[in-house]
């Protein structure tokens, strides 16, 4: 089995952007990626239910959107699935599934706070039937809604920000091992 300090192992370290999840020290980035899918699933499984539901609010037209929220939480339901599949299924791929959760976790925040800045201060109904199954009363699925984007974004940008730490500390580790020659070294005639 490789080590590594075999080359073979650092030439199969690097993969599309990513560090396998085999690589020594890693494993925190792998384990924040893992959850932010895991949640990712379950909130857009029950978007996708809750949309194909038969609610009159799902007829309300989004306010920020300007189409329905049934058809705004079915689509965002089957993004949120997409992504974690990626994740899950792609877990090598650490720089690409941070930046995926990332962006979507950006674009959470923004839209909640373009409905903040539009004085919107109804709870969100993104758990929709998950919280009636659960006993949630909507300002407290709200809150947790809250703290889980608050995961998504602060893991996903602390796996970004971990990952270019690593990848200059790669970098600075190969310049500083580059073994330079003597001028006068290379084909000297005795």
């Amino acid at each position: 089995m490789a080590s590594p300090s075999d080359p073979a192992w650092a030439s199969a370290e690097k993969r599309d952007g990513g560090i396998l999840l085999s690589t020594p020290g890693r494993g925190w980035a792998s384990a924040t990626l893992a959850s932010c899918a895991l949640i990712l699933l379950i909130t857009g499984a029950a978007k996708v239910w809750s949309g194909l539901g038969t609610s009159k609010a799902l007829a309300v037209a989004d306010p920020i959107l300007g189409i329905s929220f049934g058809k705004t939480i079915r689509g965002v339901g089957l993004v949120e699935i997409a992504v974690a599949a990626h994740c899950l299924f792609r877990p090598a791929r650490i720089f690409t599934n941070a930046s995926l959760m990332a962006w979507l976790s950006t674009s959470f925040l923004v839209y909640r706070l373009g409905l903040w800045g539009m004085d919107w201060h109804k709870p969100c109904g993104c758990l929709g039937g998950l919280a009636d199954a659960l006993h949630l009363r909507p300002e407290t699925a709200d809150t947790l809604i809250k703290g889980l984007l608050a995961w998504l974004l602060v893991g996903s940008c602390w796996v970004l920000f971990g990952q270019r730490v690593h990848d200059a500390r790669q970098t600075d580790s190969a310049k500083r091992q580059t073994i330079t020659k003597p001028i006068g070294s290379v084909g000297t005639n005795t």
